[in-house]
């Protein structure tokens, strides 16, 4: 905090006030605004507090259309800031600039389900998307498909073998959340990923496979059956709305993220079964998202 310009009144640091521009009776128990901290010292406040400071810049400038309001973006950069600035857009373009599919070979691999209301789920609704392969055996090597941290890897009668990746991306040491988890389902034996370990777009979750709760082949009644993986994208915050603040903290990023990849925002909620909108499970209160347009490039097998 001293190396943001932050100085504090005698005592303990968690009892105290703090104050900007020195130890005078006019500025004790100042607000402290962020943007002030960052005009004057964007080259030392602290890496969290850098990136929320400037997240909306860095995605005006990366996704943005308006070529006017990107470069009023750039001129309003402090120009302490401008070289941590500069890594951090870099960072956040790498995390989204790859091609981003679930194998490096497509050969053989269908759609056999995609998100859906369908019975026989938990509020019937299918919470991801089903990849099958043509000839229904395991072994098709599964990629991240983003960055991110590997949140759990475990094994449960109905996953199976599953792996959770918090999509994301490091910079100076701090990991960037986009607030999203990815579930790699049913895979054929336990993920080579540690929790813990940050993995890139191309690294192999595991191999597809038909652990867990999976019907042995697939049938027209069934299609989900055999081989194959479920994916799906989760707003892990169990037991809080989407209008609770807890859940506002990650909405943008979420939003870009969801934009990146086709899905609903995140407004577009329901508990009802729906093959359009995403869902919220009363039943695992938790939020899923529709991740039909993620996978355009393959065909549907069902």
């Amino acid at each position: 905090m001293y190396l943001a310009g932050m100085r504090s009144t005698e005592g303990d640091p968690r009892d105290v006030l703090w104050n900007v521009g020195g130890l005078n009776e006019a500025n004790m128990g100042r607000t402290i605004h962020a943007d002030a901290l960052v005009a004057d010292h964007g080259a030392t406040i602290a890496t969290p507090v850098f990136m929320n400071a400037f997240d909306d810049e860095t995605n005006t400038i990366l996704f943005g259309d308006d070529v006017q309001t990107i470069a009023n973006t750039l001129i309003g950069i402090p120009e302490s800031s401008q070289e941590r600035f500069d890594n951090y857009i870099a960072a956040k373009a790498g995390f989204y600039g790859h091609t981003n599919q679930i194998a490096h070979d497509l050969t053989g691999l269908v759609i056999t389900q995609p998100f859906q209301g369908a019975k026989g789920y938990a509020d019937n609704q299918h919470r991801g998307v089903d990849i099958g392969v043509i000839d229904n055996e395991p072994g098709t090597e599964l990629l991240a498909m983003y960055g991110g941290m590997v949140t759990r890897n475990y094994e449960s009668t109905r996953a199976g073998h599953s792996a959770v990746i918090e999509y994301g991306f490091e910079f100076e040491d701090f990991f960037y959340t986009t607030g999203i988890q990815a579930q790699y389902m049913h895979l054929d034996a336990r993920s080579p990923l540690a929790v813990g370990t940050m993995v890139e777009p191309d690294t192999i979750v595991g191999d597809m496979g038909n652990t867990g709760y999976v019907i042995s082949a697939p049938t027209p009644e069934n299609p989900n059956g055999g081989t194959h993986l479920h994916y799906q994208l989760m707003g892990n915050t169990p037991g809080y709305g989407a209008n609770h603040s807890i859940w506002d903290i990650y909405n943008d990023r979420r939003d870009i993220f969801l934009s990146q990849v086709g899905a609903p925002p995140t407004s577009s909620w329901t508990n009802r079964p729906t093959s359009t909108l995403n869902s919220y499970s009363t039943t695992y209160q938790n939020f899923y998202y529709n991740t039909n347009n993620m996978f355009s490039y393959l065909p549907a097998g069902y």
